[in-house]
């Protein structure tokens, strides 16, 4: 009894950061994208992480592959044009992507 009280306050004081979701991942992702885009001194690091960390978790997600390849837009083309080729190739019926990766070219 002793030890499964130990294991729940181990668990309990895990940082929220750690349980986050890749849907929550990829929101926070494209949230710091939206916030950096009018900035002079404009740094997507922090999107771009949040972003990568959607996609380590759930590979197969389309939207924070599309959204990632938003952010690479910025200064990665071919980078962006490849994320808008994965999310077709989960999804081939997001016109968005088709758009965004032709408007790269």
């Amino acid at each position: 009894m002793k030890i499964i009280f130990i294991l729940i306050l181990s668990i309990a004081s895990i940082p929220n950061c750690l349980c986050q979701t890749a849907e929550e991942y990829n929101k926070s992702g494209r949230e710091k994208y939206d916030k950096e885009l009018g900035s002079f001194t404009a740094d997507f690091t922090e999107a771009i992480g949040d972003l990568n960390k959607a996609i380590s978790m759930k590979p197969d997600y389309a939207e924070a592959y599309k959204n990632r390849g938003l952010v690479k837009m910025q200064w990665d083309f071919k980078g962006a044009i490849s994320d808008y080729s994965k999310t077709l190739g989960i999804n081939s019926k997001d016109d968005n992507a088709y758009l965004s990766r032709d408007s790269v070219n």
